[in-house]
């Protein structure tokens, strides 16, 4: 019996130590922002939101590795940009195999004049193009997306959020003509580390 009585004590307690007071005023209403002052294109941005560090990183290591428009999809715009690095690349390959198809049967027929070669150069140079434009976009666009979508919450809140300074990785380019990703750090509104 004093066990069961514990157990009725201890079970109360439990119970009621989680519960929270019963307020009896209600709490503020959250008021929507007025979106009026913005255009459409400000408007999606603004409820389209930050794009996070680990959506910055994970979209910039897949488009980095993989290609063909999905480090897009992690940054939430493939229907942006991301589809047009999968047509580019995907019809450079279709290039490159029909230009090399092509080539070969010129080159087993002794015919110096077939355009089979020409297509298979403009699919390579197409395909590395496209690649080359994908790794820079999917780094830079999530970086230009946070700074307008921090301006127009500015233009909404009336007020700047919260600086932090946080850790991003960024395409370089040298004058002697070479080419890297670079680390260094910007100012940031809290919002936008993840």
């Amino acid at each position: 019996m004093k066990k069961l009585v514990l157990l009725a004590a201890l079970f109360s307690c439990l119970t009621a130590h989680g519960a929270a007071p019963e307020a009896s005023v209600a709490p503020p209403e959250k008021k929507e922002p007025s979106l009026s002052m913005l255009t459409t294109d400000e408007i999606k941005i603004y409820r389209e939101g930050d794009i996070g560090t680990l959506g910055r990183v994970t979209g910039g290591v897949v488009g980095t590795v993989v290609g063909f428009g999905l480090g897009h999809l992690f940054i939430g715009k493939y229907g942006e940009q991301g589809w047009v690095y999968t047509v580019g690349e995907l019809g450079s390959l279709v290039a490159i195999s029909v230009g090399a198809t092509a080539a070969i049967g010129d080159w087993v027929s002794g015919n110096k004049n077939g355009g089979g070669s020409t297509l298979l150069w403009v699919g390579i140079v197409g395909y590395y193009g496209f690649r080359i434009w994908e790794i820079v976009d999917v780094w830079v666009r999530p970086g230009s997306h946070n700074e307008r979508y921090r301006a127009i919450k500015e233009k909404v809140d009336g007020a700047p959020s919260e600086k932090k300074i946080s850790l991003f990785v960024t395409p370089t380019v040298t004058a002697q003509g070479g080419a890297g990703l670079g680390v260094g750090f910007q100012s940031a509104p809290s919002s936008s580390i993840v």
